[in-house]
Formats: C-alpha cells, structure tokens, sequence
C-alpha cells in the first residue's frame, strides 16, 4: 500500500516536499527535461534543499548559485541579485508544460 501511494505520488506534477522522493517526482522531471545546457550561464536554485537540482544544474554547465531559508543547510546560504539569473526553475507546478 505504501509503495503504491509512493508510486502516484511521483507522478503529481508538484514538489510538496515529498522527502526521499522529492528529486524524482515527475514535475521535477518534466521541468529538468526542459533545461538547456547552461555552459557559461548562471542559475538560482532557490529552496535549495540538499542540492540535488543544483548538483544536476552543474552538471548541464551552469555556474549555479544555491540558497534556503533552513539553517541546517548551511552549504546554501549564498545571496545573489535576481538580475544575473538566467534560469529561473520552479517545481510547485508545471501545467501546461508539455512532457
């Protein structure tokens, strides 16, 4: 039952802080399907969390800038101008966004 429920979770298309699950769920897929590579290009990862989507971001070029309001993720705490940010990536919901 657990895993069931675990397995539809993943398929919403939003980021209710779902945990262990959180970088997996289909609206997080979707929304990195659509992200260009960033070689010489800058990206804010705001909430970011343990950084999975920054580790992902870097991987695909960017020079990526990581910050969250929670103290324990103190790997985060970077403050950068919105004006030099090319990519804005937000996963609270993705309709509309072809897959």
């Amino acid at each position: 039952m657990i895993s069931t429920l675990i397995n539809k979770l993943k398929k919403i298309p939003i980021d209710l802080g779902q945990e262990s699950v959180a970088d997996i769920t289909e609206g997080k897929q979707i929304a990195l399907r659509h992200v260009m590579p960033g070689q010489g290009k800058t990206a804010l990862d705001v909430g970011a969390r343990m950084g999975e989507q920054t580790r992902l971001l870097r991987q695909r070029g960017y020079t990526v800038t990581s910050v969250d309001v929670e103290p324990q993720f103190h790997e985060c705490m970077k403050v950068m101008p919105i004006s030099h940010c090319r990519l804005l990536m937000a996963s609270s919901t993705w309709s509309g966004v072809p897959k």
